[in-house]
């Protein structure tokens, strides 16, 4: 009689295959982090205050009388501003940070009996989630909303929003979320996300990102509860509605001075770096040149991409600077496809290596298509998941800074004997430290642009 298998499944070891494949796509941020490159700058002190020219002087007077007074004297416009830094009061930095926490056996069993040392899987991967929510923060405005809520949550029962179930979402089913106003890059798997109403009101906060699908603008959210109070979510799922901002966690209003919010448009009363009004006349220097730019054409529904958009943008900006020193167009893929069809391929070209054009993209590699323009010179059109869905920039690298105080980058916090990482005290007081090691992060980031007026951005496009 034969044995089976089956027969003697206690004696049966699995078998784990080799290899710990991710199911989560590379962290994004090399496009963005490419072709933005801004020169590092470190501060201290209490800031720096910024000194500029607001227009030369007004010194030359043409006249048919020959025998005339000469032209009264005049003077050049001054004007200055101040980055500033406190760690207590108002300051135009934003912090940055990171930690990781593992048990003393976590720490020494290192891969013995796992696929992977998790402990140095996710103390490694740091730097990488650093440099990915660098370039997602330097893209969306200074409030840090990632995007809007699109239409009434659905239960998080099915992989697609259409097929998933309407109604009675509560904090055990999870939600299905259509998402827009946002990039399908901001979201991945297992990140944490708060969901708040216009007004402020947290509606669910600390939930957790199941899958993500990409084709129709969809996340499901995980509500949880009973494990690490830091992994714990609040509020109710059933709250979040149509229009509800999204933020990650902790994060909403913590958002850095970069691209999004120089080149979102000021409002009455807008206070920007140093604390400044753009809407005043002595700081719209300040303000990217900027087309469909007004109240009016902002509230209405996006328009789709055409050539003449980029021809309006371009003559205002030949009468602005005459160099034609060339510069990036950032867009997201969509627009990007429409761009291409628009203006058609034939109008791109490849630069021969060799060619003294190809050294101003050197610094961020060939990445985009090469367009010559009689205003902006050779450009490159770039698409980037990073990018708003509704705007075109037109970047020049050479006018931005990349700032810091104190120390440039992410740092990692001394710990204990010179080393990363240190013990943590017993939860119960003054009983001595615990068997759990943990590992700290700090740093400080803000981006300035000297010359906005050699930036660019189309405002309020769609690529349909």
């Amino acid at each position: 009689m034969a044995v089976y298998l089956e027969d003697v499944s206690d004696m049966v070891q699995p078998i784990f295959y080799e290899k710990f494949d991710s199911q989560s796509s590379d962290y994004w941020g090399q496009t963005t982090n490419k072709i933005f490159k801004p020169k590092q700058r470190v501060f201290g002190g209490q800031g720096m205050t910024f000194q500029v020219n607001l227009g030369p002087a007004d010194s030359v007077r043409f006249s048919n009388n020959m025998l005339g007074a000469i032209a009264a004297p005049q003077r050049l416009k001054p004007a200055q501003y101040n980055l500033r830094w406190s760690e207590t009061g108002t300051c135009d930095f934003s912090r940055t940070s990171a930690s990781v926490a593992a048990s003393y056996f976590d720490i020494e069993n290192k891969s013995r009996g796992l696929i992977e040392d998790f402990v140095m899987e996710i103390y490694n991967s740091v730097d990488q989630s650093y440099e990915e929510k660098l370039a997602i923060h330097r893209n969306v405005r200074k409030s840090a909303r990632l995007a809007l809520v699109n239409g009434s949550p659905k239960q998080n029962n099915r992989e697609n929003y259409t097929d998933a179930t309407s109604g009675s979402v509560t904090n055990t089913t999870g939600a299905r979320v259509s998402f827009d106003a946002g990039s399908r890059a901001y979201f991945r798997n297992n990140v944490r996300l708060d969901f708040y109403s216009a007004a402020g009101v947290l509606h669910a906060g600390n939930v957790l990102v199941t899958d993500i699908n990409r084709v129709d603008s969809s996340i499901g959210v995980k509500f949880s509860s009973g494990g690490p109070s830091g992994e714990n979510s609040t509020g109710d799922l059933s709250t979040v509605a149509d229009n509800d901002e999204i933020f990650f966690a902790g994060e909403r209003n913590s958002g850095i001075y970069s691209l999004g919010e120089y080149n979102n448009m000021p409002t009455t009363g807008d206070s920007f770096i140093g604390g400044v009004d753009r809407t005043s006349s002595d700081f719209r220097w300040m303000i990217p040149t900027a087309t469909r730019a007004d109240a009016t054409t902002l509230a209405a529904t996006p328009s789709k991409i055409t050539k003449s958009m980029f021809n309006v943008l371009g003559e205002a900006m030949g009468y602005v600077d005459e160099s034609g020193v060339g510069g990036i167009f950032q867009m997201c893929p969509e627009i990007h496809n429409t761009v291409r069809d628009e203006i058609g391929e034939q109008s791109f070209f490849q630069l021969p290596i060799g060619d003294d054009r190809m050294k101003r993209f050197a610094h961020f590699g060939s990445i985009g298509l090469i367009y010559q323009h009689p205003t902006f010179g050779v450009t490159q059109f770039v698409a980037d998941a990073l990018a708003p869905s509704n705007d075109v920039r037109f970047l020049t690298p050479d006018t931005w800074i990349s700032g810091s105080y104190a120390v440039a980058g992410l740092q990692k916090m001394p710990g204990d004997g010179g080393k990363h990482w240190y013990r943590m005290n017993e939860s119960v007081p003054n009983t001595g430290r615990a068997i759990i090691f943990k590992a700290d992060w700090v740093g400080t980031q803000v981006d300035l642009c000297t010359m906005p007026w050699k930036n660019g951005v189309i405002k309020n496009v769609s690529a349909t």
